[in-house]
C-alpha cells in the first residue's frame, strides 16, 4: 500500500482502505426449512442465506460458531486490517465465536443501505480501541497502525495522530468525542473518506 496517494487525500485516508469492502451476495437457492423473517436490515432470502453461510462456517469450526479464523476467510474480510477488531466488537459474550445473530449484526454494518449515522458510529467503535467512548491519541494511533504496518515510522505517524487530535478536539481533552469524530467525518467526502462501509 503506498502511502504517497494516502497523504494526499488526508492523514486519516489510509486507514480508510482497511475498511473497504462491501458484503457480496451469492446465488443460493436452496428453500429454507425454517420460516425467515425479513428485517429492516436483510430481507428474508437474505437471512436465510446468511444462515447457510453461517451453518458451512459454524460446522467448519465444531459448530461453536464462526471463529476468528473462519471470519477472516469470508471475502469480505480477507485480508482487512480490522478484521479482527470488528470480530471483537461483534463477539458480544466474548467467548470467541460469533452466533448467529453476532454474525448477522456483523454484516449488517457493512450493508450499502446503512445510513450516515450508523456508518459514523461503526467507524468510530473501530477507532475506539479501548471501547472507552472516546478516540485518545493512542487509539488513533493503534487504529493507523493497523492500517500502514511499517510503512510510516512511529514518529511520523504521531504527527499525523496530534495534527488530527490538535485539528479536530473542540472540547480541548486531547480526544475526540463521537461528535467531535462525526465532524471529522463531514468535511469531507463522506462515502470517499470513511465510505468503507458503503
Amino acid at each position: 500500500m503506498g502511502n504517497s496517494a494516502s497523504a494526499q487525500k488526508g492523514p486519516l485516508a489510509t486507514a480508510n482502505a482497511g475498511l473497504s469492502w462491501r458484503t457480496q451476495k451469492k446465488s443460493d437457492s436452496t428453500p429454507s426449512q425454517d420460516v425467515i423473517e425479513s428485517t429492516p436490515e436483510f430481507t428474508s432470502a437474505e437471512i436465510e442465506r446468511l444462515r447457510r453461510r453461517f451453518g458451512r462456517l459454524a460446522a467448519s469450526q465444531g459448530d461453536s460458531g464462526v471463529s476468528l479464523q473462519g471470519f477472516t476467510r469470508l471475502p469480505e474480510f480477507v485480508g482487512n486490517p480490522f478484521a479482527g477488531r470488528l470480530f471483537q466488537l461483534y463477539d458480544s459474550n466474548k467467548d470467541g465465536f460469533l452466533g448467529f445473530e453476532e454474525f448477522k449484526e456483523a454484516l449488517t454494518g457493512f450493508r450499502r443501505s446503512q445510513n450516515a449515522e450508523e456508518k459514523c458510529k461503526l467507524i468510530f467503535r473501530v477507532y475506539d480501541s479501548d471501547g472507552d467512548g472516546v478516540i485518545s491519541a493512542e487509539d488513533l494511533f493503534i487504529t493507523l497502525r493497523m492500517v500502514v504496518g511499517r510503512e510510516l515510522s512511529d514518529t511520523l505517524l504521531k504527527d499525523i495522530v496530534q495534527s488530527v487530535i490538535e485539528g479536530h478536539d473542540e472540547s480541548g481533552d486531547g480526544k475526540l468525542s463521537l461528535d467531535e469524530f462525526r465532524k471529522l467525518l463531514s468535511k469531507g467526502d463522506f462515502d470517499t473518506q470513511f465510505g468503507c462501509i458503503s
